[in-house]
């Protein structure tokens, strides 16, 4: 989080740190000279320039009051403000003010994931209490802006996360303007070490010497500078993809409810897996960045690097393997559920049709059922078997709601085929 909010500068006006020379030539990538110590009261305080951002880009806009990352956020009229500076359309905040919280909460964590990208890592439960834990609610609040920085130009073209996941770490663009524009700095530069002043006003000679060796690291270091952010967009792109393919899998996988419940689960897997061709979007991610990251190794010339960006990328190929695997089962698992929701069906019906025939043969004489045809017991007893076998199989793969009563049926069906040996 206090990394997300040291690059915002829209709220640098909102900050009382003191702007400066230092501040604009910051860099990610390798160890300026020495003298360079540059601090900010952003970085500092976190928690409250974060909370900046939502009264800034979201509370301000609705006039919705964000005080802290608590109690404000109970009713859900916060989130629902968050997801409006992004995708307007996707709330209806009259409609929002007039539900209760838990509606509110549920709602808006879905269509965060569903239509933004954003993983479920709450539940209306976690915030519709006393005292919510403020912790959770920063680290699911900083995800909007890990993906979302510049929030009011975000979604502008109605796409859903599907069809254009987000960068999960993207690097600000000023800074590769920075970067890449260097030849200007230097210039402006120049001129003021040539005068020894800034506008008419006398520099000291030791800040002026430490400012050219500043200027001489930057521009040194540029290319690689640019090629190391371009491997860390594509980086944490790739992650952003797999944890968006994490949160799916979970939501897939899980006791299932009725055949209508399946059947929605099987067509969000669809829309996601196929029709937003998702396993090609990370196949080509993939590839490009593995391409970067040969060429920014090569460039940046460190073991220790090299060896990081060779671990990072035999990791992330071996976790994908695993989920990929899983990712692509589901699709088969939700077909069968489905089978043996209609596989239940059909059996629920034959086993209707056995026990109104063996209650027929309980309600016969005596004597009537001591001459009962052998064979036809034997009959009755395997198609009970058959019956129980798979409405058992279908207890167990059921939600725990749905499958009680039935194993009650169950067990007075066994007491009857008891009655009638």
């Amino acid at each position: 989080i206090e990394e997300l909010t040291s690059n915002l500068p829209q709220l640098q006006s909102l900050s009382s740190s003191a702007s400066s020379v230092d501040s604009m030539v910051s860099t990610e990538t390798a160890s300026p000279p020495s003298k360079r110590k540059v601090t900010t009261k952003i970085q500092g305080n976190a928690k409250k320039t974060l909370l900046k951002w939502v009264q800034h880009t979201a509370g301000k806009q609705l006039g919705i009051e964000v005080k802290d990352f608590g109690k404000s956020w109970r009713t859900g009229l916060a989130f629902h403000s968050v997801i409006h500076a992004i995708r307007p359309e996707l709330v209806d905040l009259e409609k929002v003010k007039g539900r209760s919280n838990q509606e509110n909460l549920e709602d808006a964590f879905t269509i965060a994931e569903t239509h933004l990208g954003i993983p479920r890592l709450l539940d209306p439960e976690d915030v519709d209490v006393d005292k919510p834990d403020e912790k959770s609610i920063m680290t699911y609040v900083a995800q909007f802006l890990t993906q979302y920085p510049d929030i009011h130009g975000a979604g502008c073209d109605g796409q859903d996360i599907e069809q254009h996941p987000p960068n999960s770490h993207p690097i600000p663009s000023y800074k590769k303007d920075l970067l890449q524009n260097t030849d200007a700095h230097k210039r402006a530069f120049h001129e003021i070490y040539q005068t020894r002043s800034v506008n008419g006003i006398p520099m000291p000679p030791d800040q002026l010497e430490d400012m050219a060796e500043r200027f001489h690291f930057v521009s040194s270091t540029s290319e690689l500078h640019l090629m190391k952010m371009e491997f860390l967009e594509l980086k944490y792109r790739l992650l952003s993809l797999l944890v968006l393919a994490e949160s799916k899998l979970k939501s897939w996988i899980i006791k299932y409810g009725r055949r209508e419940s399946v059947e929605l689960l099987l067509q969000n897997y669809l829309s996601f897996i196929e029709n937003s061709k998702f396993f090609e979007q990370y196949e080509v991610t993939y590839q490009i960045l593995k391409q970067t990251a040969e060429m920014y190794v090569k460039a940046d010339g460190s073991v220790g690097e090299a060896e990081n960006v060779m671990k990072f990328m035999n990791e992330t190929t071996a976790q994908w393997r695993n989920l990929s695997v899983e990712v692509r089962s589901v699709r088969s698992m939700l077909e069968e559920v489905i089978s043996n929701w209609d596989r239940y069906g059909d059996t629920v019906a034959s086993l209707q049709a056995w026990l109104e025939d063996a209650e027929k043969m309980l309600s016969q004489s005596e004597n009537a059922k001591k001459y009962a045809r052998a064979d036809e017991m034997d009959r009755m007893k395997k198609e009970y078997t058959d019956y129980t076998t798979t409405l058992s199989g279908f207890a167990t793969e059921a939600h725990r709601k749905l499958s009680e009563p039935l194993e009650v049926s169950l067990i007075n069906v066994k007491l009857l085929i008891q009655d009638l040996e």
